[in-house]
């Protein structure tokens, strides 16, 4: 709000469209619908500011959604991927192995987006990895 107020003049509205988790339905198009929230919400914001510190401890309200589920075990098959290419890199495949390390940094987004961009990963993922496995390693271009 104070970089709004510095930022326009004269009287406005500021409100929050925000899709929580715990009371968003969800639409035909299969994503989150969004709700519109006013100036009331500001008194929370502060509030959820502070409760940064429960993210992914037992206490996180939101730790067992399935994006959060899906988060914790993309970290773990990350890491069990870093395994596998100090097992298996060698000087003919170094670019396949640097290819999947840097893989996770190409999901984004929340929700639907994050989910499509999970499946665009997990095909492309399955592929360095023959590459990576194979005695001579070919992969298709992206």
């Amino acid at each position: 709000r104070a970089k709004a107020n510095e930022t326009f003049e004269g009287d406005f509205k500021l409100s929050y469209h925000l899709a929580p988790p715990i009371i968003s339905r969800t639409g035909a198009d299969g994503r989150p619908v969004k709700r519109t929230f006013g100036k009331s919400f500001e008194v929370l914001m502060p509030f959820l500011a502070r409760m940064k510190v429960l993210r992914g401890t037992a206490f996180d309200p939101f730790g067992r959604t399935d994006e959060r589920r899906m988060e914790r075990a993309l970290i773990a098959q990350f890491e069990a991927d870093m395994a596998l290419v100090r097992e298996k890199v060698r000087a003919d495949n170094r670019d396949v192995a640097a290819e999947l390390l840097r893989l996770p940094l190409e999901i984004r987004g929340y929700g639907p987006v994050k989910e499509a961009a999970v499946a665009k990963f997990e095909k492309r993922r399955d592929e360095l990895l023959s590459a990576l496995k194979s005695p001579t390693h070919k992969v298709a271009a992206e």
